[in-house]
């Protein structure tokens, strides 16, 4: 029997459609600290992007109506996100102030919570919404 899933690849990976890949690279990259790691590019116009963090691919992107014009993000469609991503960083009040800096919108200020994490809540310029987590180390 085949692996469950591909090396390099994390078991749950989200796939977001956005309005511009390039921007969203930049975006995350910039906020999240993620690295791009595979471009899918044709006729001059990136398809498909994969980023990484800690070796394993946890994000994949693809240009808004591509896949089918359901598949379309938040903020082209002038909804909310219905769920939040949780993601790790390493300072979550840095993200959290790259995020407004660079066009995201604050949903909730850092905060230390009970359990030795430190959490903000984000939206990015595609409506989509991140939970920002630090480990405290507790």
């Amino acid at each position: 029997m085949p692996p469950l899933r591909a090396a390099g690849y994390s078991t749950v990976i989200p796939f977001l459609a956005v309005s511009s890949v390039e921007n969203a690279l930049a975006w995350y990259e910039a906020v999240l600290g993620l690295r791009r790691t595979n471009l899918n590019v044709q006729d001059g116009k990136i398809v498909h992007a994969e980023m990484e963090s800690g070796g394993e691919v946890v994000l994949l992107l693809a240009p808004d109506g591509i896949h089918s014009e359901l598949n379309r993000s938040p903020a082209s469609r002038g909804t909310v996100s219905p769920s939040e991503i949780f993601v790790f960083v390493a300072d979550a009040a840095l993200a959290h102030g790259q995020a407004v800096l660079k066009g995201g919108k604050s949903l909730g200020a850092p905060r230390d919570v009970p359990w030795g994490e430190r959490h903000a809540l984000i939206e990015d310029p595609d409506g989509y919404r991140w939970l920002l987590s630090q480990n405290l180390g507790a």
